[in-house]
């Protein structure tokens, strides 16, 4: 009974301590202890009574039970695996005691199993609690002491079948068996303690440890960090938050957070009071105040703990860089905002697909779509077709590494109209990979920029061809006036020559080659005069349509009987302001070219036409200035030209003819004629198609000039006193000679000077001046202007080897004024003389 009640206690204290701990060994121990009790009551009842088999069945089988109970709960107890074994075998002595006790086998070998498999799991379960100890487990030597009880009962536990059958052993061998279950029971739960004991004494360790470590991480944080009831009063506060607010740690603990936090009032903490649960957390933007009342933005992290009371952990973080920062991100945010939308440069970001991410408000100047339209649309939407590569090879070129990329190509506007641009585009790149992310690319219209370069272009050309222009004048201007004296002596004097020869003379025929050759000549000198511009002009209001009727014979004639002539007169056809010889040298030159650029049978056709230019309006490649022009067309039907012709077509020398068969001034000296009087030429030619040569010509404010009377067929004489001017002696001498014969009176002198002289002595009238314009010291003109205030009636009529810019230098010629070139034949000088002198 002692036993029974022994066991029972130690049953009962088990499952109070598992009750309160929930320990899985103390569950195990406690139905073990709990099965021991069961166990006894069996065997007291079937000693108080006669045996009976149930009782006799359960005193085993609950044996069989604690000791695998005990056994469990030691493996958890001291965290080892439960032996394999243990469950099989206990399930095969259950079997075993259900057969052998029913069957009434012999006591041996009824209990034999049971107490072998208890002597078995006890020996076990003792050897177990020695190697804790030798394991160094425990610093006690209780494992030694429970671990040899158990190994001790496992042995009498073994050797139990065979006492019991001792009688008087019997009674001591159950007792001795219930001292070491007791020993074993008191020995665990001394165990237990003693583990409890130790693990409280390391959790209290561990405790202060960690407290230890919070303080020094509490302390050390860079934040300020407060503890803080939920009524606000500050607890704790770390060293960051005394250094922040100036103030010491007794100071502060004396305070509340509304006295540190300019923002957050009494009703904030009311939200943090519960039933605020246990891990809610709030951040919150604060202004904390320094004990000089200063105060300073923070961000502040409130966190409820699950203490009894609730208490509040806030760590306040100092925001004033980090605003700064953001006041400064928005400001420079800002000035890039501005900046793209104001830009006149077209801003853009592109995915590396080339999607637009984002387009400046400048895009609708330049494409007509606003920035929304453009957002999310592939860049090659807006890209000229053909222009594609050129762009795909510049993206790769800033994909492949750092720089920028500068292309120009064709952009698409919504108009469908093109627009040459140039992007100036870079790839930026992560930072941490160095792969592109995305492409900044910035674009401006440069339309104007390359219509200007090509403008510049052209200029450049033209200046070169006005410099190679200007050579030629000068050259030919240098050389006119000498030449032209040269020719002049040299068709002088065969003139007369002629004159002395009879009709058959065979000497006739060579004087008149050279005058021939003397004429090819001049016109050669005319022709690089009018080609630069120099040669000596009297230009005239005239009627167009008449200047090319006079000239139509002698262009048939040039042009030959192959090759029709067609004249297409315009009506009522403005008029012009020019010397008629330029026309006659203009449809000259023109129809000369016609005719060499059709092979056999052709046509050329002339026609005329009023045409008034607006402002910009393109003749020849440029802006021609905007008024009425008289266009003069002359087109033909040969062979047409290539671009290489139509762009050198103007130069001088330039030719496409044979060796000795074009000088190449023809049409070098249509356009310095055409230049020289305002106009332009603008010329359309396609190979095989023939030529239009169209030229146009100033028109004249003035009336049309009345026409001068047709020289007579045979120069007559007269008996009228002439003053002659000549620097030059031989040429004075021929020219005295000539008139003379005419049967005038000729005051020869060889310089101003002598003929004012003359003039002076000469007492009776003289009809006529003929003087050369340029000479030394006094010009013609300023001796014409001093002979005429004495002699007012005095008719004029001026001499000139030189050429324009010359005469414009010493004094230009005024309207009207009798003009004759050098050379001249001496038919033409009397002819001119005769008809003045008629004039009324």
């Amino acid at each position: 009974m002692a036993s029974f009640l022994a066991i029972a206690v130690l049953a009962t204290t088990n499952w109070y301590i598992y009750s309160r701990y929930r320990q899985r060994h103390m569950l195990y121990w406690s139905l073990a202890w709990t099965l021991s009790c069961l166990r006894h009551a069996c065997m007291m009842v079937q000693q108080s009574t006669h045996p009976m088999l149930p009782l006799e069945v359960g005193y085993y089988a609950f044996a069989v039970l604690s000791a695998q109970c005990i056994v469990v709960g030691a493996a958890h107890f001291l965290a080892r695996p439960v032996p394999r074994w243990l469950t099989p075998l206990a399930v095969s002595n259950l079997v075993w005691i259900a057969v052998a006790v029913p069957l009434g086998l012999p006591p041996f070998w009824q209990q034999a199993p049971v107490f072998w498999f208890l002597a078995g799991s006890l020996i076990m379960t003792g050897y177990s609690f020695l190697r804790v100890r030798r394991d160094a487990a425990y610093g006690s030597l209780l494992p030694v002491a429970v671990g040899g009880t158990l190994m001790v009962w496992g042995l009498h536990q073994a050797d139990y079948p065979f006492l019991r059958q001792v009688v008087w052993f019997a009674p001591f061998g159950f007792l001795l068996s219930a001292i070491f279950a007791l020993a074993t029971a008191v020995g665990m739960l001394t165990l237990y303690f003693e583990r409890a004991y130790d693990e409280a004494a390391d959790r209290a360790a561990e405790l202060a440890s960690s407290e230890q470590r919070f303080r020094r991480l509490f302390d050390s944080a860079p934040d300020a960090v407060y503890l803080h009831d939920l009524q606000g009063k500050i607890l704790d506060a770390n060293q960051a938050a005394c250094d922040a607010l100036g103030y010491g740690k007794d100071q502060l603990l004396t305070m509340g957070v509304a006295d540190v936090e300019a923002k957050l009032g009494q009703e904030d903490l009311d939200q943090l009071r519960p039933p605020t649960p246990a891990g809610h957390t709030a951040t919150i933007e604060g202004l904390h105040r320094r004990a000089d009342g200063s105060t300073f933005p923070v961000e502040v992290h409130i966190a409820v703990l699950g203490t009894d009371p609730p208490l509040c952990v806030a760590s306040a973080r100092d925001v004033t860089e980090r605003q700064r920062a953001a006041i400064e991100l928005a400001v420079s945010e800002e000035r890039f905002r501005l900046l793209a939308e104001n830009c006149s440069d077209t801003i853009s970001r592109h995915a590396l697909d080339g999607t637009y991410l984002y387009v400046s408000p400048a895009c609708e100047r330049l494409m007509g779509y606003r920035p929304e339209e453009m957002v999310g649309r592939p860049g090659a939407d807006f890209i000229h077709p053909d222009d594609h590569p050129a762009v795909l090879a510049s993206l790769a070129t800033i994909m492949a590494g750092p720089g920028v990329a500068l292309t120009q190509f064709r952009a698409l506007r919504r108009d469908g109209t093109e627009v040459w641009v140039e992007s100036n585009s870079h790839a930026i790149r992560d930072p941490a990979t160095g792969q592109p992310t995305e492409v900044h690319v910035s674009t401006r219209d440069i339309t104007e920029r390359l219509e200007a370069e090509a403008e510049r272009a052209r200029l450049s050309e033209q200046l070169a061809h006005a410099r190679q222009m200007e050579s030629v004048g000068r050259l030919a201007g240098g050389v006119a006036h000498d030449f032209n004296n040269m020719l002049q002596a040299i068709l002088g004097n065969a003139d007369l020559l002629l004159l002395q020869l009879p009709a058959g003379s065979p000497l006739r025929g060579g004087i008149e080659e050279i005058v021939k050759s003397a004429r090819r000549s001049a016109d050669l000198t005319r022709q690089l005069l009018g080609y630069a511009r120099r040669q000596t002009i009297v230009p005239r209001v005239l009627d167009l349509n008449n200047a090319v009727e006079g000239t139509l014979g002698m262009l048939r004639r040039l042009i030959g009987e192959g090759t029709v002539l067609d004249w297409r007169p315009g009506a009522a056809l403005w008029p012009v302001h020019m010397d008629p010889s330029q026309v006659d040298q203009l449809l000259v030159n023109l129809s000369v070219n016609a005719r060499d650029a059709i092979r056999g049978i052709g046509r050329v056709t002339l026609t005329t036409s009023n045409v008034t230019l607006g402002a910009g309006h393109p003749v020849a490649g440029a802006s021609c200035p905007p008024g009425r022009y008289v266009r003069l067309t002359v087109s033909d039907t040969g062979a047409g030209m290539d671009e290489y012709t139509r762009e050198h077509l103007f130069e001088p020398f330039f030719t496409t003819k044979g060796v000795g068969q074009g000088t190449g001034l023809g049409l070098a000296t249509v356009h310095g004629i055409v230049t020289q009087n305002g106009g332009a030429i603008d010329v359309d030619s396609t190979l095989g198609a023939g030529s239009t040569f169209s030229l146009y010509l100033p028109a004249a404010d003035a009336e049309l000039a009345h026409p001068v009377p047709a020289a007579a067929a045979q120069p007559a004489g007269g008996t009228e006193t002439l003053l002659l001017v000549e620097d030059e002696p031989q040429i004075l001498c021929i020219t005295q000679q000539t008139l003379e014969q005419q049967g005038y009176t000729v005051l020869a002198a060889v310089s101003p000077d002598a003929a004012l002289t003359l003039a002076d002595a000469h007492p009776g009238p003289i009809e006529m001046l003929v003087t050369d314009v340029i000479m030394p010291r006094m010009n013609g003109r300023q001796l014409a202007d001093r002979l005429l205030v004495q002699r007012p009636q005095l008719r004029c009529l001026f001499v000139s080897g030189y050429d324009a810019d010359i005469i414009a230098q010493q004094g230009l010629l005024p309207e009207q004024t009798e003009l004759l070139a050098k050379p001249f034949s001496l038919d033409e000088l009397a002819l001119r003389v005769r008809h003045l002198l008629d004039q009324p």
